[in-house]
């Protein structure tokens, strides 16, 4: 096993990749399957943020959004107790209610709506914020301003550990 992370510090929310280097991550997904071993949700959730901060990235206050959106999409394939369509009508609402209330107000209606159909937006919350902030650390994404966006300083890492190992069995490391 190949352990990548801030293994010094034990907090709450760390990055640690758990990579069997027999069987080494070849796609981004795979990535994220070492960053959350054993929790397919979370890793399918990981997929999602790292997609959609490639694409056009979201702010801060939009979790509920990008949590339905999640919901919506991942509910297609696995059994969430709600259907698509139940999701779909939470984003219209969210849409309706962004532009008539505060994003606290919109926020706590959303809740309320999702709660009558089954849906614990609070739960999926915490399971944002945990990814969210193992991704912050991983250096797959950043936030700036009130915005996540895709970060290189994973990409950054893994060139350096390239060039490190590139200079190791070249022999230059010896050269002081």
């Amino acid at each position: 096993m190949l352990y990548v992370g801030d293994l010094m510090t034990k907090r709450k929310f760390y990055a640690e990749l758990r990579i069997d280097t027999k069987h080494y991550p070849t796609t981004v997904y795979e990535i994220l399957e070492a960053l959350f071993p054993n929790h397919r949700e979370y890793t399918d959730f990981a997929y999602f943020l790292v997609k959609k901060a490639r694409d056009e990235g979201w702010d801060k206050g939009e979790w509920i959004r990008i949590i339905l959106e999640f919901v919506k999409e991942y509910s297609k394939t696995y059994n969430l107790g709600i259907s698509p369509g139940d999701v779909e009508e939470l984003l219209q609402k969210y849409e309706e209610y962004n532009e008539r209330y505060s994003a606290t107000t919109r926020n706590n209606k959303i809740r309320a709506l999702a709660r009558e159909k089954g849906l614990d937006i609070d739960t999926w919350y915490y399971k944002y914020r945990s990814i969210i902030k193992r991704l912050k650390r991983l250096g797959m994404i950043y936030e700036k301003n009130g915005h996540y966006s895709q970060s290189k300083e994973f990409l950054r890492i893994l060139q350096k550990m390239t060039e490190a190992l590139i200079d190791f069995y070249s022999g230059k490391d010896e050269e002081w």
